[in-house]
C-alpha cells in the first residue's frame, strides 16, 4: 500500500490512503483508524487531551455530570456538511426504523452515513480514556450504541423537548454549531420524594463541547426549544459491558 508524507501543516505525518473514503465530501473524517495521530490533531481539541492526561480539570455541572471541550470546529463543520450532503433526514412523521432508533427529532444515524466503524474506534480510545478520568478509573468496552446527529429549528415541536431519561450507560451530547438563540438542555436533578431537587439549564452553545452524563434517574432532562436559527448536535447513547470493569460513579 502506498503511503505519503503530509508536511503542509503541523509537521510531517505518514498518511495511509486507506484513511480516506471515496465519494464522501470530507474523506479525512474516515481516517481515525488508519491515520490516528493526524486525525486527533485535526479533530480533537487539545484541551480534551489535557483533561484526559489530568493536566486540566473538567467543568462539573452537577453530580457526575461534566461539560468538556471535545471536537474541533473543523470536525463539527465537516460533520454537518456530510449530513446535509447525505440528506436523508428522518423525523417522527417519516421514520420506518425500529422503535429503538426513533428519537422524536429530525436526525440521521451515523450508521446510515457509513461512519459507525470509525466512531466505534473513537469510543474505544478517546471516549473510554475520558470516562476513566471523569469517573474514577471506570473502564469498559462499548457494546451497543445509538449515535446520531439531530437538527431542529423553532418551527416545530419535537418529543425531545419533553423530560426523559436516555437508555444505555452514559450519554455524550455534543454541540456541532452555535448559530442559534434559545435552545440548550434543561436538567431536573435529584428526587423530590427525598426533599431535594434542582432544576437548571445548560445553554450548550459552545461548538464542539460535550455534556457528559450517566443515564440514571438523577439525570432527567429535555431539549429546550429555539428562538431563532438552526441547532445541530451529535447524540451518543452508549451501552457498555461492565464485566471486569472497575471504578465509576457510585449510585
Amino acid at each position: 500500500t502506498a503511503s505519503f508524507l503530509d508536511g503542509r501543516r503541523m509537521g510531517c505525518f505518514l498518511v495511509d490512503p486507506r484513511g480516506g473514503h471515496e465519494g464522501k465530501l470530507h474523506q479525512n473524517l474516515w481516517g481515525v483508524s488508519y491515520n490516528r495521530n493526524l486525525w486527533i490533531r485535526r479533530y480533537i481539541q487539545d484541551d480534551l487531551i489535557d483533561i484526559i492526561n489530568k493536566k486540566a480539570k473538567p467543568q462539573q455541572l452537577g453530580r457526575y455530570m461534566f461539560y468538556v471541550p471535545f471536537f474541533t470546529e473543523r470536525f463539527c463543520r465537516e460533520m454537518i456538511e456530510e449530513m446535509e450532503h447525505h440528506g436523508d433526514w428522518y423525523d417522527e412523521e417519516h421514520d420506518d426504523r425500529e422503535l429503538a432508533h426513533q428519537y422524536s427529532s429530525r436526525n440521521i444515524n451515523l450508521e446510515d452515513l457509513g461512519y459507525k466503524e470509525e466512531y466505534v474506534a473513537l469510543l474505544n480510545s478517546v471516549h473510554k480514556e475520558l470516562l476513566s478520568t471523569l469517573y474514577h478509573g471506570f473502564r469498559s468496552k462499548p457494546e451497543s450504541s445509538l449515535i446520531f446527529v439531530l437538527k431542529y429549528s423553532p418551527e416545530k415541536e419535537y418529543g425531545t423537548f419533553k423530560y426523559h431519561l436516555d437508555g444505555g450507560t452514559y450519554t455524550y451530547n455534543i454541540a456541532l454549531n452555535d448559530q442559534f438563540t434559545g435552545g440548550g438542555l434543561q436538567f431536573k436533578m435529584g428526587n423530590p420524594n427525598f426533599g431535594k431537587e434542582e432544576e437548571f439549564i445548560v445553554p450548550h452553545n459552545r461548538t464542539g463541547w460535550a455534556v457528559i452524563q450517566p443515564n440514571r434517574p438523577l439525570h432527567l432532562h429535555r431539549g429546550v426549544p429555539l428562538s431563532t436559527g438552526m441547532r445541530y448536535a451529535m447524540i451518543n447513547i452508549i451501552e457498555t459491558n461492565c464485566k471486569g470493569c472497575k471504578g465509576g460513579p457510585l449510585f
